[in-house]
């Protein structure tokens, strides 16, 4: 597969797609494909999804393979399905049929199910002149192990939806997750901020997300706000102590083009990860503090996730926070 694209927006890729999970799934398909279909080390590349024929056809994912010793050759098309379909062998043949007939290529057809409910689709479609087969991975079938232990984030954040290993109960493994998220450097497709929302989506198709957002909002706060005493000395006398005024306008404006992760923002400035995080924050506390906009907004606006707005809001309501002079 060619190197991870550019970062998407994920509440507004939800908004503009059929199904809230749509674009999400997508994104982190894109880039776990050979780890959640079981695929050797072979080579893809993004392929076009829609088909023209006498009726339009848009699929979820398709990749051709590169060329190469594996012995594999044509299209891998994949269907993300979040709710059992009785039809979806019909659905499956269908485009099987219509993008080999387009293109040529032999077809290897993947369904990925992401539901909670007990999986009930089959994967065959068998009529009296036409036997239709297609591989069905199931995650809740699929260990969490190998995801917990990557180090990319589209792959780290899928271990929600995994089998968890023995032992292992939702609130431990949601800690796995984040601690992972925080020490990974691949992010690419998607930022640090990018992957939390991830999983915050994602954490529902589980009933989990009360958890995941619970745990989210005390990361957020621990490690923005509480692990930095020299931070919170410089706020009590009203300025960031050695911290110049440039710095700090460089970075707000990098983080308002919501285009790099922190990372990016810290190498770019030439300041501590941990500044860039402060920062954040104190954007978060002042549009906060003017009660002109929704939660939500505010979460867009300055690209955190809802849960770390909240968290602000409720241990720092009172106190205005300046940027250095």
């Amino acid at each position: 597969m060619s190197k991870r694209q550019k970062v998407f927006n994920v509440k507004e890729a939800s908004q503009a797609d059929h199904h809230p999970y749509d674009h999400v799934l997508h994104g982190l398909v894109s880039t776990a494909i050979r780890k959640l279909c079981g695929l050797p080390p072979i080579g893809l590349e993004p392929f076009p999804t829609v088909i023209k024929k006498t009726k339009e056809r848009r699929l979820d994912l398709v990749f051709k393979i590169k060329s190469g010793g594996s012995g594999l050759g044509g299209l891998i098309h994949v269907e993300n399905q979040v709710k059992n379909d009785n039809d979806i062998g019909y659905r499956m043949a269908e485009y099987n049929i219509l993008l080999s007939r387009e293109t040529g290529m032999n077809v290897h057809p993947y369904l990925i199910y992401f539901g909670n409910d007990a999986l009930t689709m089959q994967p065959l479609l068998e009529l009296e002149y036409l036997t239709f087969r297609f591989i069905i991975v199931d995650l809740k079938a699929i260990s969490a192990q190998p995801f917990l232990e990557s180090d990319i984030p589209e792959e780290i954040v899928l271990a929600i939806l995994c089998k968890f290993p023995d032992g292992k109960d939702a609130p431990e493994v949601i800690r796995v997750i984040l601690d992972k998220l925080s020490k990974t450097k691949k992010y690419g497709y998607i930022n640090y901020e990018q992957a939390l929302q991830c999983l915050e989506i994602l954490s529902n198709l589980r009933n989990l997300q009360p958890e995941a957002v619970k745990q989210i909002s005390k990361m957020a706060l621990t490690y923005d706000i509480r692990t930095d005493l020299r931070y919170l000395q410089g706020k009590e006398e009203g300025e960031l102590k050695g911290i110049e005024k440039k710095e700090y306008d460089f970075v707000t404006a990098l983080i308002l083009k919501k285009t790099f992760s922190d990372e990016e923002i810290s190498s770019l400035v030439g300041v501590q990860l941990a500044f860039v995080q402060r920062v954040k924050t104190e954007l978060v506390s002042n549009l906060l503090l003017k009660q002109t906009l929704p939660d939500e907004e505010i979460a867009s606006q300055i690209g955190v996730p809802l849960a770390f707005v909240r968290q602000v809001k409720t241990h720092r309501p009172h106190t205005l926070r300046h940027k250095p002079t």
